[in-house]
């Protein structure tokens, strides 16, 4: 096993973790796309208020997700043309207006799963907390 020394990286120990992962996530679901996310080799630990911030943050994304769904919703119950324009100008034709008019309100969902691109790094972790949050 190959380990760099620096953060305790284990590079064959992924690499069997992403294994694991591929065949699980293929198997179940029967796809070939292969497990895409990130994998850490045992649980983290943040602080009560990197926590509560992050915390936050999610809800305030989920708040805004919210508002997009209702403006989403409520332009095409009112038929509002000039946002639809805006709203669905980039969408493939199998998902136009009369697609989204015929969408029953259980199909209007968040995301599940909301990525945000995190750093594991002890020190580059600090780093970008210090910086967004102007903390030393």
């Amino acid at each position: 096993m190959k380990d760099d020394g620096v953060y305790g990286y284990n590079e064959e120990r992924f690499l069997d973790m992403y294994k694991w992962a591929n065949i699980q996530y293929n198997d179940t679901l029967k796809y070939s796309t292969g497990f895409t996310q990130l994998l850490l080799e045992s649980p983290i630990s943040v602080g009560k208020d990197l926590y509560n911030r992050e915390s936050l943050l999610h809800k305030t994304i989920q708040e805004f997700q919210d508002i997009c769904l209702s403006i989403l919703k409520d332009a095409i119950k009112t038929n509002d043309t000039e946002l639809l324009k805006w709203l669905l100008n980039e969408v493939i034709s199998s998902y136009s207006l009369e697609y989204h008019k015929n969408l029953k309100d259980v199909f209007y969902t968040k995301p599940v799963f909301l990525e945000q691109m995190k750093c594991l790094w002890k020190k580059l972790l600090k780093y970008s907390v210090q910086v967004l949050y102007g903390e030393s």
